[in-house]
């Protein structure tokens, strides 16, 4: 039996995220493919506290083990002290360094590479990168899976972390320049070498998107770049399209600026031709949100199925991309059709006018809001076709034939 270790950093129960989504889709794929998978992570690395994990949430998962590094004492004293070097320096810490792996997590990790001797290793993110040494890129077919390209990105969270206010933020006060479709274009973010130099070190890099994968391709000469998007298993509700809009974000900043702008520059237009529209905002992310007339901050749902079997159609108002847009894909799944943006849209299944719609302004987005809010029938049709797109080339079994050469090297 071929063996899969997955490093990935956070918690995965439950999938908060898209991109635990994706962890979990990975171990399924695998597992379906007969190979015994062990998912390692940390107390360190992890966004929320690890809990006892039953049997059955494990099988659910694909994960034949579970492997969890206790962070000490000693590693906190050391990132500590990285830290405050880095900060006196002005300096952000190299992807691969010490700062995100400590090096008691990386003995960890190489301790129980000696133990398992895997065929397949799967890290996560490029921060992660430098738990891989040459011994493991010997011994067993290493794989980054990208899921974004962080040194791309970090540097946004960082530009909007000097926008945004303290907690419960209000879409009232917010700079306007922050709201702008075009806020990202005055600023030059790239892919930084020595990302592109983390990847070379694997023998595989997955992307998310053909965009990032073509981007790859271009900076790196070692590394094999495959493009396997966010898969989704369709499921066949009866949707009624009978209740509110819906907006699923992740807690980052990226989804809490698509939350302002459509607060404060679409919904005003909308309310202004339909008073009775309503959204519903789910996730842990309402925690940083304040609402305002039209919006339901609804919190951290467990189970969306409700949710999306009411939903007229679900809103993606994000400005800059991060990846690919999971929750657009999530929602085409349960027949929802999809609003976004142009930066949204890009590298997702939504074809304007067949599945969904794709806005290039605010009053673009409160129009297509204000066409679907009042035409069930149309939700109802998009809908369908978007369940449709999704099973055609978005589907779980795709992903399984993508990472099958994975197992053979």
């Amino acid at each position: 039996m071929k063996r899969v270790l997955i490093f990935f950093p956070h918690n995965l129960f439950p999938p908060r995220s898209g991109a635990h989504q994706r962890c979990a889709q990975m171990m399924q794929g695998f597992h379906a493919l007969g190979a015994e998978v062990t998912l390692a992570s940390s107390t360190y690395t992890s966004e929320t506290l690890w809990r006892a994990v039953t049997s059955t949430e494990l099988q659910t998962a694909g994960i034949s083990q579970l492997r969890i590094h206790q962070s000490t004492i000693w590693d906190r004293r050391y990132v500590k002290y990285m830290h405050k070097l880095y900060q006196t320096l002005h300096r952000q810490p190299p992807l691969d360094s010490f700062h995100y792996a400590p090096p008691g997590l990386r003995r960890w990790f190489q301790n129980l590479v000696q133990e398992l001797e895997p065929h397949v290793i799967i890290v996560n993110y490029a921060f992660w990168g430098g738990l891989i040494n040459a011994a493991m890129q010997k011994s067993s077919v290493t794989v980054m899976d990208t899921l974004d390209l962080v040194s791309l990105y970090r540097p946004r969270f960082l530009v909007m972390e000097q926008y945004l206010p303290p907690p419960p933020i209000s879409p009232f006060g917010i700079d306007p320049k922050f709201l702008r479709e075009d806020f990202f274009d005055a600023f030059d973010f790239r892919v930084s070498a020595q990302e592109f130099a983390i990847f070379d070190r694997f023998r595989y890099t997955i992307a998310i998107t053909r965009a990032d994968a073509e981007l790859v391709s271009k900076n790196t000469s070692r590394t094999r770049v495959l493009t396997i998007p966010m898969t989704q298993e369709i499921c066949a509700l009866d949707n009624q399209y009978d209740g509110a809009a819906l907006f699923t974000p992740g807690r980052n900043p990226f989804n809490i600026q698509g939350y302002l702008y459509f607060a404060a520059r679409v919904l005003p237009r909308v309310l202004e031709s339909e008073p009775n529209f309503c959204l519903h905002v789910t996730g842990a992310v309402c925690d940083d949100l304040r609402a305002v007339p039209g919006i339901a901050l609804r919190g951290f749902l467990p189970d969306l199925l409700s949710e999306y079997t009411h939903a007229r159609f679900l809103i993606c108002p994000i400005l800059g991309k991060t990846g690919q847009q999971i929750k657009i894909v999530q929602a085409m799944a349960h027949g929802v059709p999809v609003i976004a943006t142009r930066a949204a849209a890009e590298g997702s299944p939504i074809r304007h006018g067949e599945n969904g719609l794709v806005a290039r302004d605010a009053n673009e987005f409160a129009e297509h809001v204000l066409t679907l809010w009042r035409d069930r029938a149309l939700c109802q049709t998009m809908g369908q076709a978007a369940r449709e797109t999704i099973a055609r080339e978005f589907s779980q079994t795709l992903l399984v034939q993508q990472i099958a050469p994975l197992l053979d090297g």
